[in-house]
């Protein structure tokens, strides 16, 4: 009894779903096992799902098995893209949008309850994903910041001492995790035309 009282419910909220007036985008869509879908897609991150919509059928792809998604919005006019990683007590599986990308990145996630007025400092709750780690943007300093400075040397110190920024300061924050990213990738480009002379 308790289990068809389950499946009605699995079943009824698959419906609703379905039914709700949504916004279709042109994306793709990446699950766990590499497999790649394009086509329509609707992203529900309240509910951590994704609909993709293929020949007139509609599929839901929870959070669990989904890698990434990337598309494009039209409106913003930005190429948005989300990621799947498990976070939190229970260790469930939660869809974070991109905001800076790089060796360390700035990820976000909408709020349960928001209004249209909010910004988007109010509307989101921010994070730092080093690749292994997920650290709230409020624990910055403490976890993430000694990290960059040791990594980021000198050039990363004097940034931050020129720029006056602070890493108690959100913005400022993602600014230092920005020119961080920007360090990183010119040591990797460094690091590979090295090796290209080596190889010679």
């Amino acid at each position: 009894m308790n289990r068809a009282i389950a499946i009605w419910l699995i079943l009824f909220t698959v419906g609703k779903l379905i039914a709700q007036d949504r916004v279709w985008y042109n994306g793709v869509l990446v699950l766990q096992t590499q497999q790649v879908l394009t086509g329509a897609i609707a992203i529900e991150p309240e509910h951590d799902i994704v609909l993709h919509q293929d020949a007139g059928q509609v599929n839901i792809y929870p959070a669990h098995r989904i890698q990434s998604i990337q598309f494009f919005e039209i409106n913003a006019n930005i190429n948005r893209k989300y990621i799947s990683l498990q976070h939190g007590t229970w260790r469930r599986y939660h869809l974070y949008e991109v905001v800076v990308k790089g060796s360390v990145h700035v990820l976000r996630r909408q709020k349960q309850r928001t209004t249209s007025t909010l910004s988007d400092a109010d509307s989101f709750i921010y994070y730092i994903y080093t690749g292994s780690e997920l650290v709230h943007l409020h624990a910055f300093r403490k976890q993430v910041y000694p990290v960059l400075q040791k990594e980021g040397g000198v050039q990363f110190s004097m940034f931050v001492l020129e720029q006056n920024l602070n890493p108690n300061d959100a913005v400022h924050a993602i600014r230092m995790v920005q020119y961080y990213n920007t360090l990183m990738l010119c040591d990797e480009s460094v690091a590979r035309s090295v090796d290209r002379v080596r190889s010679k």
